[in-house]
């Protein structure tokens, strides 16, 4: 399962605050990995209680209307699918890839080890939400990119399309945007001139 590679991908090239971050999350995924195969993927609510205090949590991880998180709520609408978190990221990818506005961002990159960090920090987010370490790591690792305002933007509605192909629900989706407004203030660099 995706988990399985967590641990790897946030490991290299990661600050220790991320690392911190990560295996937090790994710890209390652990804990809801057991819990919803212990409930045959019942619909359950699920209780996030183990997040060190010290890992200030600027954006809480969005919820199903059911109580499970985005991560747990996305694995439990595709039973069936161990590999849907994978799937849903590299769909985005392919379809950012596509976007004339988002592609020249990937030009000469390692898009599969970018897609490795994405997927380690989406499913982090949609579990334990944002902390402010983990924002501050994504705006370093971003920086030089010097991304555009508008830029950013489409790249956000590219996941928010991803997202709604994979089911789940608009109310979930609009808890993302604390994250996405956080994140755009570290990851934006400058504003794109408008069109003519």
């Amino acid at each position: 399962m995706e988990l399985d590679i967590v641990f790897d991908i946030l490991v290299g090239g990661m600050s220790a605050a991320a690392i911190v971050v990560g295996v937090t999350a790994i710890v209390i995924s652990l804990k809801v990995k057991r819990t919803l195969e212990s409930t045959e993927r019942q619909e359950v609510p699920v209780v996030i209680e183990d997040i060190p205090p010290h890992l200030k949590v600027i954006a809480k991880a969005p919820l199903f209307p059911n109580g499970m998180t985005l991560r747990d709520g996305v694995i439990n609408l595709h039973p069936q699918n161990d590999k849907v978190w994978n799937e849903l990221v590299t769909t985005f990818y392919k379809r950012a890839g596509d976007d004339s506005r988002i592609s020249p961002y990937f030009w000469g990159k390692d898009v599969e080890e970018i897609q490795k960090h994405f997927l380690a920090a989406l499913l982090i987010v949609g579990h334990t939400g944002l902390t402010e370490a983990t924002a501050d790591t994504l705006g370093e690792k971003h920086r030089h990119l010097n991304i555009a305002d508008v830029d950013y933007d489409a790249t956000v509605q590219v996941l928010v399309r991803v997202l709604q192909d994979y089911k789940v629900p608009w109310s979930t989706i609009q808890q993302l945007n604390p994250a996405v407004l956080e994140l755009r203030k570290r990851i934006v660099m400058r504003t794109a001139a408008a069109p003519v």
